[in-house]
């Protein structure tokens, strides 16, 4: 009878050690401390029966997904690429939305990444002719918006470049105008001068 007893409670006493490291695995995981994690789980893998094994196996493959996605991450954050490190730590976010120390990287990224803006050319000339001309945009941000465009002027955006066309002038007195390439806070000014008509010749 007392070792009936001994063995139940050795039962019992193992099922909710085991039950302490589960919930100290989720704890962790939640926390976003991956290796807390993985550590917990191993320890689970090592006393579980087989059916709860192959469960536990999952874990541990999802957490080897979180640690190689937050090694990339950090790497990419250490070398100041955090328009690429913020990519990779919403990842991660994405599947694990209590990770906090995942939230405050991707709030460093936000005020490390300085908004960019540059073109080339910045002034275009066009013969008296229609013609088309192209600016090539780098940027950072998402998108760029173009304004205060001359109405003799047309343009078609792309990714990183804009095509400039103009009328064709039908007076002889040269034209210009300018307008503006704007992304984010950064505003970039385009000139534009097209020649006059040619005088016939006699």
């Amino acid at each position: 009878m007392k070792k009936y007893i001994l063995i139940v409670g050795l039962f019992f006493s193992s099922f909710i050690y085991g039950q302490n490291d589960f919930k100290e695995a989720i704890s962790c995981f939640d926390k976003g401390d991956y290796v807390c994690a993985q550590s917990k789980y191993k320890k689970l893998f090592r006393n579980a029966d087989i059916k709860d094994q192959l469960k536990i196996d999952i874990k541990l493959k999802v957490l080897d997904w979180f640690l190689e996605k937050l090694k990339i991450a950090n790497v990419e954050f250490d070398l100041e690429n955090y328009t690429g490190a913020k990519k990779i730590y919403q990842e991660i976010l994405s599947a694990n939305p209590s990770d906090l120390f995942v939230k405050n990287q991707i709030r460093v990224c936000d005020i490390s990444i300085v908004p960019k803006l540059s073109i080339t050319p910045n002034a275009l000339i066009f013969p008296s002719d229609a013609s088309t001309n192209i600016i090539t945009i780098e940027t950072n941000s998402n998108s760029y918006n173009i304004s205060k465009l001359p109405n003799w002027c047309t343009i078609i955006e792309h990714k990183d470049y804009i095509r400039v066309s103009c009328d064709k002038n039908k007076k002889r007195k040269a034209r210009s105008g300018s307008f503006q390439i704007k992304s984010g806070p950064n505003i970039r000014v385009v000139s534009i001068t097209q020649k006059g008509k040619r005088k016939k010749s006699s």
